[in-house]
This record gives structure tokens, C-alpha cells and sequence, in this order.
């Protein structure tokens, strides 16, 4: 017989958190009965592995996987699989949270990323896209549901100290001014660096309808504060807190991060004002930030989960803002057709969150027939012709920003990366123009390279950078062995109206010189030369080693070959085949340490590389050197390599089996130890930057790096010991130590991965011999 008293407890403990709302579902979602701790470890998981997307995201098989355990999870929260199903049939979902329970009771339910666990589960049912926002129950609702007539609108432009120097938010105030559609006296404001008592007496003070924050969040900021020496300054914030980065009280150029709490309490000017919308364009902004805002008294706020691509960002905020006033603050409405805007341009955008929350239910009252029509814009765009719109008009109807890189290296070109921080091109609202000419020069002695498109514009903004593609011939490429100053032009043109023609000044780096600088960082692995001449001769004296370490007279290097399946854990004989490539470098090549070569670009944080035939010329090299030649020689042998970059060095390390590293590729994390990995509260995250591309593993993930090495599946080697003469085994050692301090890590570069990515090595090992 059942004991009553347990089941009651069970009972208790199955307590609704929070509440999938449709046009004709209300279904709760519950505690599971082994406690609550299982709450905030799904929310710390789901977490962490979206921020990891960029590694599993173009797998398929890991994609579906995900999905699976998506839906699983909304199954242990108390939904049944034909409740999942029948959430299918919507193209509207809100979750409702509740606000009236403790921060600690109710923080994992504000963290937790709905938006995809619910698309993913529902993702095998679905015939349409879905959108889900999020709603925040409150005893008392503030302020009336009925929109304005004349919207006032507040632009916040917050870019102190280095934030001024990584970030150039000119664009985007553009954007914004075009598509809010203020053009009335006394309808936008603009505010541009303040501190919290100044934003927060503006508000007051202007008592605006819509507040737009441009700038950057705490945990974005925090690593560009630290790229650019002003961490000191800072030292006494707290940089794992949600928040947004302002003007310090102090002056002297420095910021400093206002919590949720504090900048909720600002944007409300202390429960003195209560704006209709709130809008973060920062990233880690859609939880903690948006959330607090709401609660103080914001009607809708709308922010990011994490990360998210800056072109689909504008897209969607000028498709948001351009249906505002159109749909009479139809909000649901309008952030539905911005999303299936911004899906309909970036199909791939699998896993990113664009957050939503108010203070009150905005689906309709819930009906028997749910309607699976996609969204559709509010409005007919009308068609200008060129010939019919004066060279004024032409330039008011079509805006253009362009900003490009300062250097450009080879190595960006030879994999696609980007030449401008900033190209876009902006139509009016409702403005239908074809035929829009673009044009990219880049000049370079008597050489040129160029870029050419016709754009034709949808009433939405166009992001050119991911486009914008020059490739440069190798007779330039080889001639170029120091950094010339050339120059870039740009220019776009709409029939006979040129819309923007500028020449920029760039640097053009040597096809050698990798620069070392955050978003170049990416581009590393084009540096490992698995098919240099030097490498197949390491490899061609390191047989003998292998045959002698493995005791084996036909042992050779077969990578991970060597693995029986029925003994997967057994990778004794990959460490033989690593440790033989480190014994003939140390006994055949005899190598010296040496300071890097010169490169006369120490403003710009460029280094000269040496190829593996270099340093075996030279019998020399510096510890970046050394780590791309013993990652060149593993890979050559099929064994997936990493470079380990810290500040001011670097090293490489080795998977010690494929199938270590597909489940770290595939974030295969098990919910019982995920706090080893990931701290969340409600007030702070040690997670709070996702991953950019799948390859380079930044600062967010050095607690699962750091537990893989612990736990033998991937090793470090200190390659500078290739210069002292050192074993092996003191090598793994050194590389442990090395890797041992939280705070000088950079990142991990994962050179399987990126070979996946198509970052493939330069052409230089015919003219390195």
C-alpha cells in the first residue's frame, strides 16, 4: 500500500512554474517531483548549450538530438507528447511566468530558453514557423493597453571609454530614425553616453513612449574593456551580473555596468514613468534586463537570449518598427512578421533567441480553429523608379552606411571574411526599389580586386557584410612582404542617383602576418600547414620512434584507426603516435626558442608565422610557431589537434579519440554535473558569452575544457619545451600547469572543426622551402 503522505509530497512538489498559452491550449508546466534542483540544473544546461550552438548546430544528427531532448524536457516538466503536438498547430505561443513568487523561486523560469526548447520539440509536428513570447504575471498591471497617437521615442546610445573605439552605433540610430517613423518636433530624443542618475532623469523628465538602447552588455563589454588594458579601472564591478554598460559617475572616459535592477528602476525613472516598449539591442539583454524592466513597470521589453547576428538584428528591429504604428501596437503581431522576416532573409538561424516579454497577455482570447497562415506585413510596399525621384529625394528615400576594417590580412580574403564593420543599405518604410548597383573596390598596387551586386530592396534593411567578398591573385599575394596602406572604394548607385561613393584608406598585411587581435583570432588555423614538406619529413623520421613506443615493427601512424570498437576508452596507442612525433623533433630537428620576427605593426597586434619549412631552416621559433608545427603534424596523421591561445602565449594539445571530441562538438552534457561547467542565479552568469563560430571556444567554456583535460580526453602539450630538450610526459605536464589559470585564458581553437567550417590552410608551403 501506498504511503499517503509521500504522495502528498510528491503532490507538493509538482508545483506550476510557468504556463504554455495559445489561441486554444493552457497547459501548465510543473516541478518535477525529484525537486526543485532539477529546475535551475535544466535551466544551467539549456543555457550553456545554446551558447554552444555554434559547435553542434551544423550537424544534423546533433541538431536532431537536441531537438529530442527538447522535447523530453518539456515531458519531464509534465507535457504529454500529444500536448506537444497539438502545440504544432500554432503560430503564436506565450509562456506566462509568474512574477508574484520569490527571485529564487522564479529565476530558472525567467533564464530558461523557451523560445527554442518549444520550436525544437515541436519542430517534427510543425507545418509553419512558430513564435513564442513571453509573458510576466503581476498582481498589478501598469499603465493602459491603448497605443499612443504620437509615440515619443528615446534613443540611448551608451559607448564609453573603449566601447567608443570597438563599436560605431552611428548606423544604427540611422536605422532606427528611419523606420520609428518620428519625423514630428518633439517626437525622438537622443541621449548618448550617459550615467545611470542622467538616463534615469531623462526619462523623467521626457517621459517617452519607446526607449531603444544601443551599446553593449556587461558581458561583451567585459572582454573588450580587458582587449584594451581599462580593466583596472573597472576592478570593483561585477562582470558575471546581467547589465548594461554606462558612463561612470567618475568621468575619465571609464564605464561601469548598471545591474537589471538599477537600470529597470532608470528606464521607469522610479516607478514615475512607465514606457509602452522598452528595446535592448544587446546581447544577454532578453532575460535578467527585459524581464526586471517589465517588472517595474515597462509594458513590453524585447532583448536577445544570448548573442545574435547584428544584419538579422536590424532586419528585424526595422521590420518591428516599421509595423508598429501600422498595426495600431499590434505587438504580438509585429514581433510575429519581424520574425518571419528576419527566417525568410536567415534560414540558419537555428538555436538563437529574440526575447519578448510583457506585463499582460497579448494573444486573442482562444479560439476552436487556430489559423496556420505565415504572418504578413501590415502594409502594400510601394515600387519607386530612379528616374521619377529627384537626386534629394533619392538620398532620403535610400540611406547608405558604410565603415570598413582598418587591416586587412590574406587571411581573412581566403576565408571569406568580413572587409566592413558596417554596409547597409536602408529603404524608407514601405519603399520598393530594384536595381540598387554596389560595388567594392580594393586596390593594391597596380592590382584591384572587386566586388559586384545588384540589391534590390524590400522596405527592410539590407547588411552587405557577410557579402561583400574580394579574393586577391597570387602574383599580389606574394609580392606583398611588408604592410602597404591601400586604399578600399565603395560605391552604390541607384540609376542615375549615386547613393554613396567614398574611398577608405586600409592596411594590407603580408600573407604571413597573422594579426592578433579578437576578430582575427578566428582565422588562426589557415596558419597550420599540414602539407609543408618540413611536416612529411617529421613524419617520415618519426616512424622509427612509433615502431619502437608501440613495440611493433609494422606500427605506423593510422590516427584514430588504432581504437577498437570494442575497447573505445583504450587511446594508449594514439598517445604512442603523439609522443613519436614529439620525440623526433626534440632528437632530429634540435630546436632553439627565438622572440617573433618583426613585423612593424605593433599598433595593429600583427605577428609574423613561420611555416614548419622555416623554423626547419632555422631550427627556431616562437611558442605560436611551435604550436602550429606540432598541430600541422598531428593533423597530417589524422589526429584532431587545438591550439590553446592564453594571453601572450599558446600551445597546442590532441583529442585523444574522434569520439571524445564528437561529444564535445555535440555539448553532450550530463544534467548531473553541470554546475562544474556553469554558475547561474538570478542575478549573475558565468556563461553570459556564447560561442561565435564553431571552432574557437572562448572564455565561457574554460570550465568544460578544463574537466576534459582533467578527465584524459583531451591533453595538452607545452611545445616551448620542444626547445629544452623536455619529454613528453613533462611536456603534458607543463601544458596542464599552463592551462591551470582561469584568467589568462583566450580560447580554444579546435582545427578539426574549422577544416569542417572550410578554414582551410594559405597557399605558402611552395615558397616557404
Amino acid at each position: 500500500m501506498r504511503n499517503p503522505r509521500r504522495r502528498a509530497v510528491v503532490q507538493a512538489k509538482n508545483m506550476a512554474f510557468a504556463r504554455l498559452v495559445g489561441e486554444s491550449v493552457d497547459l501548465p508546466l510543473k516541478i518535477p517531483a525529484k525537486g526543485r534542483k532539477s529546475l535551475e540544473e535544466a535551466a544551467m544546461r539549456w543555457t550553456y548549450i545554446l551558447r554552444s550552438r555554434k559547435r553542434w548546430v551544423s550537424t544534423s544528427d546533433a541538431s536532431e538530438r537536441q531537438a529530442k531532448t527538447a522535447a523530453q524536457q518539456l515531458i519531464e516538466f509534465g507535457l504529454a507528447l500529444r500536448q506537444i503536438q497539438a502545440l504544432a498547430k500554432h503560430t503564436k505561443l506565450e509562456v506566462h511566468v509568474s512574477a508574484e513568487a520569490s527571485d529564487d523561486e522564479t529565476w530558472p523560469a525567467r533564464i530558461m530558453p523557451w523560445e527554442y526548447l518549444v520550436t525544437a520539440a515541436t519542430g517534427p509536428y510543425r507545418q509553419q514557423a512558430l513564435t513564442v513570447s513571453r509573458v510576466l504575471k503581476k498582481k498589478h498591471v501598469g499603465g493602459s493597453a491603448t497605443p499612443p497617437t504620437r509615440p515619443k521615442i528615446l534613443y540611448v546610445q551608451s559607448a564609453p571609454g573603449a566601447i567608443a573605439q570597438a563599436y560605431d552605433f552611428s548606423s544604427e540610430r540611422a536605422l532606427v530614425e528611419t523606420y520609428i517613423q518620428a519625423k514630428a518636433r518633439g517626437e525622438f530624443k537622443e541621449i548618448r553616453t550617459p550615467t545611470l542618475k542622467e538616463l534615469r532623469a531623462t526619462v523623467k523628465d521626457f517621459r517617452p513612449h519607446i526607449i531603444h538602447l544601443a551599446g553593449v552588455d556587461t558581458h561583451q563589454g567585459a572582454q573588450i574593456i580587458a582587449d584594451a588594458g581599462e580593466r583596472s579601472a573597472n576592478a570593483t564591478a561585477d562582470w558575471k551580473m546581467d547589465g548594461y554598460l554606462l558612463a561612470s559617475p567618475q568621468g575619465s572616459g571609464h564605464c561601469v555596468p548598471a545591474t537589471a535592477q538599477d537600470l529597470a528602476a532608470a528606464l521607469t525613472a522610479d516607478g514615475a514613468c512607465a514606457p509602452k516598449l522598452v528595446v535592448f539591442n544587446i546581447e544577454n539583454s532578453g532575460t535578467r534586463l527585459a524581464s526586471r524592466a517589465v517588472e517595474a513597470g515597462v509594458g513590453t521589453a524585447v532583448g536577445f537570449q544570448d548573442a545574435f547576428d547584428e544584419a538579422a538584428a536590424e532586419l528585424f528591429f526595422g521590420t518591428f518598427y516599421a509595423e508598429l504604428r501600422e498595426t495600431k501596437w499590434n505587438l504580438i503581431d509585429c514581433f510575429g512578421v519581424a520574425w518571419e522576416t528576419v527566417r525568410a532573409r536567415y534560414p540558419t538561424l537555428i538555436g538563437t533567441g529574440l526575447v519578448m516579454w510583457s506585463d499582460r497577455p497579448l494573444l486573442a482570447p482562444r479560439q476552436k480553429n487556430v489559423s496556420l497562415e505565415k504572418p504578413r506585413l501590415s502594409r502594400t510596399l510601394r515600387t519607386l523608379q530612379p528616374s521619377r525621384v529627384s537626386p534629394e529625394k533619392a538620398a532620403e528615400c535610400i540611406r547608405v552606411a558604410v565603415e570598413p576594417v582598418e587591416a586587412i590580412n590574406y587571411s581573412v580574403l581566403h576565408n571569406g571574411g568580413e572587409l566592413f564593420k558596417a554596409f547597409r543599405i536602408m529603404p524608407e518604410p514601405w519603399v520598393r526599389a530594384f536595381g540598387i548597383e554596389v560595388r567594392a573596390v580594393l586596390h593594391a598596387g597596380a592590382e584591384a580586386a572587386a566586388f559586384e551586386r545588384m540589391v534590390h530592396l524590400e522596405g527592410r534593411p539590407v547588411d552587405l557584410r557577410s557579402d561583400v567578398r574580394v579574393a586577391l591573385s597570387a602574383v599580389l599575394t606574394r609580392s606583398i612582404h611588408e604592410s602597404i596602406v591601400t586604399t578600399l572604394l565603395v560605391d552604390v548607385r541607384w540609376g542615375q542617383h549615386i547613393l554613396e561613393k567614398k574611398t577608405f584608406p586600409v592596411r594590407l598585411l603580408p600573407i604571413d602576418q597573422w594579426r592578433d587581435a579578437k576578430s582575427a583570432r578566428y582565422w588562426l588555423p589557415s596558419f597550420i600547414f599540414p602539407r609543408d614538406a618540413a611536416v612529411g619529413q617529421i613524419i617520415d623520421q618519426a616512424s622509427k620512434y612509433v615502431k619502437v613506443l608501440r613495440d611493433d615493427p609494422t606500427a605506423g601512424f593510422e590516427g584514430y584507426q588504432c581504437i577498437s570498437p570494442r575497447h573505445a576508452h583504450e587511446t594508449r596507442h594514439v598517445d604512442l603516435q603523439v609522443q613519436a612525433i614529439w620525440s623526433a623533433i626534440v632528437h632530429e630537428w634540435k630546436l632553439t626558442y627565438v622572440n617573433p620576427p618583426p613585423s612593424y605593426s605593433k599598433e595593429m597586434d600583427s605577428q609574423r608565422l613561420r611555416t614548419p619549412s622555416m623554423i626547419h631552416r632555422d631550427r627556431c621559433g616562437t611558442c605560436i610557431d611551435l604550436a602550429l608545427l606540432f598541430a600541422a603534424c598531428c593533423e597530417l596523421v589524422d589526429i584532431y589537434p587545438v591550439v590553446i591561445l592564453l594571453e601572450g602565449h599558446a600551445f597546442p594539445g590532441y583529442w585523444r579519440s574522434n569520439r571524445y571530441h564528437a561529444d564535445f562538438k555535440d555539448a553532450r552534457l550530463e544534467g548531473d554535473r553541470i554546475d562544474e561547467i556553469a554558475s547561474v542565479d538570478k542575478d549573475r552568469t558565468s556563461i553570459g558569452g556564447a560561442q561565435r563560430v564553431s571552432w574557437r571556444i572562448g572564455p565561457t567554456a574554460f570550465p568544460e575544457i578544463a574537466r576534459e583535460v582533467r578527465e584524459g580526453r583531451l591533453v595538452p602539450l607545452e611545445t616551448v619545451r620542444l626547445t629544452e630538450n623536455c619529454g613528453f610526459a613533462e611536456a603534458i605536464e607543463a601544458g596542464k600547469e599552463s592551462l591551470a589559470d582561469r584568467d589568462e585564458f583566450d580560447s580554444l581553437i579546435d582545427i578539426y572543426l574549422a577544416r569542417e567550417a572550410n578554414i582551410t590552410p594559405l597557399p605558402l608551403w611552395g615558397d616557404s622551402q
